[in-house]
């Protein structure tokens, strides 16, 4: 049975055993007060005690069934990335030095690795929260189409677009992957241009209605639906700090490549007790991301310098 479905019936059952001890509590508070027969209270009692007990058993059961399916999930999916980056990193290099690397198939491998990426992580997401996440991955691109990264200024970088890389399979079918410009999405210009870690928010529309009437600017989307999609949401960067790859620089600053965004219909997907653990969790896969990310940048600069020189 789907997680969710088996989450949805635990619920249910839940519910329902909770309705009826209430309703028996009800009578047995009546028929003390009306005065009945003893014999019809301790039956009454005896209802009370059994649906409370079948409560605290359908709750156990659902606390057993998430704590294993979050450690399964998160061990199998962390595992499998990890492996995945290992690998393609190897197989890239091995294709550059027998010359059977081109840019199609870089550009491929950057969609593949995408799309697993997004995947993983929907699946640990869905399975902690009990919620359908949805998963994509933004990037900055080329006029060629593949991976830039950028090392500019806020100023600079607001004017800057990202590109949907990929989304992941629980995402609903009518958003398109489509082009976004910094500046038209907070979450992306906070990040990018505002020094912020991250964004996460629990309640968009209520933060959209805060953040309107302290700042007279409301919360913005690309796409002008977003509430039709999503009511939280989570995004990250795909980045380094700048000084740990250049020797000769010191300093702030950081190489960005994009942003991975997890987001949900529901406003208890992501508690506020709980959202920092889950931004965690995906900047551990945009460091993973960032690490291949790199490599298919640099592959791609080597590609064209042998077309150079082969000229």
């Amino acid at each position: 049975m789907d997680i969710i479905k088996r989450y949805k019936l635990i619920d249910s059952l839940e519910l329902l055993f909770g309705i009826v001890g209430a309703c028996a509590t009800s009578l047995s508070i009546y028929i003390v007060l009306s005065d009945k027969s003893l014999s019809g209270y301790i039956f009454w009692t005896l209802i009370i005690v059994g649906m409370v007990t079948c409560v605290v058993l359908t709750k156990l059961i659902k606390v057993q069934n998430v704590s294993i399916e979050r450690l399964k999930n998160f061990s199998e999916a962390a595992h499998r990335i990890n492996h995945m980056v290992r690998d393609e990193y190897y197989r890239v290099c091995v294709l550059y030095e027998k010359e059977e690397l081109s840019p199609e198939v870089l550009i491929q491998n950057l969609t593949t690795i995408g799309d697993k990426v997004v995947n993983s992580l929907s699946d640990i997401l869905t399975i902690s929260t009990g919620k359908r996440v949805s998963v994509c991955i933004k990037y900055f691109y080329s006029e060629k189409g593949t991976l830039r990264p950028y090392d500019i200024s806020p100023d600079e970088a607001k004017e800057k677009e990202v590109k949907t890389l990929c989304r992941c399979t629980q995402t609903d079918t009518q958003r398109q992957r489509v082009t976004a410009k910094i500046k038209n999405n907070t979450d992306l210009y906070r990040i990018t241009c505002q020094g912020y870690k991250d964004f996460a928010i629990t309640n968009l529309p209520k933060f959209h209605k805060q953040l309107k009437s302290v700042d007279g600017e409301p919360y913005r989307d690309s796409n002008d639906f977003w509430r039709d999609f999503y009511k939280t949401k989570i995004t990250v960067p795909i980045r380094i700090e700048k000084e740990k790859v250049d020797p000769n620089y010191s300093g702030e600053g950081f190489i960005l490549s994009g942003f991975i965004t997890a987001d949900s219909k529901s406003t208890s997907t992501f508690p506020d007790h709980l959202i920092t653990y889950y931004t965690e969790l995906c900047k551990s896969f945009a460091d993973a991301l960032y690490y291949y990310f790199d490599r298919h940048f640099y592959y791609w600069h080597k590609l064209k310098d042998r077309e150079r020189m082969g000229k």
